[in-house]
């Protein structure tokens, strides 16, 4: 029996400056390596630039044929996979995202090197104005999203580059404005840490 219209193209979209060699990524492949092994995972190295970037997404999406696409962004991959569902209309999970990277992205101008430190980059103030380019201020289809919130995750470029708990509140309002249905319906906001104690002792207080 042919199940390959029950089969799909998962598109892991990983982090500024990192590759499809992450943690998240290899373990997020490995997971459906060992349990779903007919999903079709790919994750491709996304270039550092915006315009970039999306072409290459594009490029990738039209190259999948007779597979139903589903998304997977962290960090400034949610941003990117926010632009992706918000233009084809699909359907995706938000870990962490970027959501307005380009507010604040002034302390990443300069030289890096990437995740493997094999190559270099330069951001130029012209690259900030890409990622300004390609926000989306208001979502047309909210349930097209899942939005995994935590802290200690990558930095995040519009909170000035440092980790901190206070990372989740950018988020959380991003989830109020832009996912408002989801929001209401939340009683509690956790950390990983509280949330583990929650679990384990039902008291929402550490």
């Amino acid at each position: 029996m042919d199940n390959s219209e029950h089969m799909f193209t998962l598109l892991y979209l990983h982090g500024l400056n990192s590759s499809p060699n992450s943690k998240k990524a290899r373990l997020t492949k490995d997971w459906f390596a060992q349990r779903v092994p007919a999903v079709d995972f790919l994750c491709p190295a996304i270039p550092p630039f915006a315009h970039a970037a999306m072409d290459m997404l594009e490029n990738e999406i039209a190259l999948i044929e007779g597979r139903t696409v589903h998304l997977v962004g962290s960090s400034m991959g949610g941003f990117f996979a926010t632009c992706l569902i918000e233009k084809y209309d699909l359907r995706g999970v938000l870990i962490n995202p970027a959501v307005d990277p380009a507010n604040g992205m002034e302390y990443l101008l300069g030289k890096h090197k990437n995740f493997q430190g094999t190559d270099f980059w330069t951001l130029e103030p012209r690259h900030v104005e890409e990622y300004r380019d390609n926000a989306h201020e208001k979502i047309k289809n909210k349930s097209n999203y899942i939005v995994l919130l935590q802290t200690g995750d990558e930095v995040l470029s519009y909170v000035g580059g440092k980790v901190s708990p206070e990372m989740e509140i950018p988020k959380i309002l991003w989830l109020k404005r832009n996912l408002k249905q989801q929001y209401d319906k939340i009683a509690y906001f956790f950390d990983l840490a509280d949330f583990l104690v929650y679990k384990s002792t039902g008291k929402n207080i550490r």
